[in-house]
């Protein structure tokens, strides 16, 4: 056992290397920050306990340690995110994972960032970066490295190639398309999504018991997570919810609902759209596209071929765009379960819109009053020439005179 005091610090430490037969055998190890010599001797006996008993995720390598980061992250993640980045992880092991922690380097990392750079989208790349942070900090908690290969990697300053756009419709374009749904199912699906602004996943997770017919509310309580086939829990507390129907979605879920429970495996806790399994997106899809199509061959104006989530934007467009002092920027974001940067950040097109139209609004207002205060000018100056005429030629006294100027000027 070694220990050693650090003048710059005024502090102790201990050193030395890791034994034979550890996978980080013949490196050094050191650690610091100890106010005597005792606790420093101390801290070294225990941490050479640790290390004759642990199962050594130590400094292996990196797949070894992804590994072990996994094991974490089940017990703290969605599994639809565990999905996700395990997917990920298996294309970083594919080329760094036989490496020593040790052995990877700022350079090393860097490139890595670069070549994907070069192939990918901006958000792609920035996967892979929040998730190389994110091993080489686990490893840095765990004493498997001592400095994050990482902490001066930089993703490139490009701009993400523009998303494609997300259509919408409005409601003349939503009234054009609904009417020609016959699949009762689906035409009730088209009004929640259109109506609510409710998220595809959580339709999908909606059962009878969500839905209070005789309060018009809708609890959004949980989400279908189609990579895993699982119901679970929103991703955020703000997405749990409870909102309000108007009554054309409430006559067609009562009349949904009416419907199914004569449905074999019907329940309050079976799902709304599906009974035993939820409606799948594939068929969601086609759906929409299928009656689109037939919208469009029957209608002289056309509707634009809307996705799925398209829905959830017609939803947001109609709220900013009717906004009115009644209710605010935050009451939508309830609505739609968001936070209120969210949803000024994903539709600030929409709030620039209707800042305009708020403006011009003010404006026409203000034309108007401005208006109707010069014509009443205009009035009340032509009734007093009027008035003084009548004085002049002694019709009216000058004490009339003075009690009807009064009058006309509002005094």
């Amino acid at each position: 056992m070694a220990q050693a005091y650090d003048e710059k610090n005024k502090s102790w430490y201990y050193y030395g290397k890791y034994p034979n037969g550890h996978l980080l055998a013949g490196t050094q190890y050191k650690k610091r920050g100890f106010t005597s010599q005792k606790k420093a001797a101390k801290a070294e006996i225990l941490f050479k306990d640790a290390l004759k008993n642990e199962d050594a995720i130590s400094g292996c390598t990196f797949r070894r340690a992804v590994q072990e980061l996994q094991k974490e992250e089940r017990k703290r993640i969605k599994e639809s995110t565990i999905v996700s980045n395990d997917y990920v992880y298996r294309q970083m092991n594919a080329v760094l994972g036989n490496l020593q922690l040790s052995q990877i380097t700022f350079k090393i990392m860097q490139r890595y960032i670069d070549d994907l750079d070069e192939r990918y989208s901006k958000s792609y790349v920035e996967k892979y970066y929040f998730l190389f942070n994110k091993i080489f900090k686990f490893a840095l908690r765990n004493d498997l490295i001592e400095k994050n290969p990482m902490l001066k990697v930089q993703c490139s300053a490009r701009k993400d190639e523009d998303k494609k756009e997300i259509l919408f419709w409005e409601p003349d374009e939503f009234e054009r398309f609904i009417k020609h749904v016959d699949d009762k199912m689906f035409y009730t699906i088209f009004l929640v999504l259109y109506y609510m602004g409710i998220r595809r996943g959580e339709m999908m997770a909606l059962s009878p018991a969500d839905i209070d017919l005789k309060n018009r509310t809708m609890s959004i309580k949980h989400t279908y997570a189609v990579k895993t086939h699982k119901v679970t829990p929103p991703k955020t507390k703000n997405s749990v919810r409870v909102i309000t129907m108007p009554e054309i979605v409430c006559s067609a879920l009562e009349s949904w609902m009416r419907t199914i429970s004569h449905y074999r495996g019907f329940s309050h806790d079976c799902y709304l759209f599906g009974i035993v399994s939820p409606v799948s997106p594939t068929d969601l899809g086609r759906k929409l596209d299928y009656y689109i199509d037939l919208c469009n061959s029957m209608e002289r104006d056309k509707v634009s071929r809307i996705t799925p989530h398209g829905f959830r934007y017609s939803h947001a467009s109609y709220l900013i765009n009717n906004m009115t002092e009644d209710y605010t920027i935050y009451d939508i974001a309830k609505r739609l379960g968001d936070v209120v940067d969210t949803v000024l950040s994903t539709y600030a097109h929409w709030f620039k819109a209707a800042d305009r139209r708020l403006v011009d609004s003010m404006n026409r207002n203000m034309d108007n009053k401005q208006s109707a205060a010069s014509g009443a000018i205009s009035s009340s100056y032509g009734e007093l020439r009027e008035l003084k005429e009548l004085l002049d030629i002694g019709i009216i006294t000058t004490e009339e005179f003075s009690m009807k100027k009064k009058q006309i000027l509002g005094l």
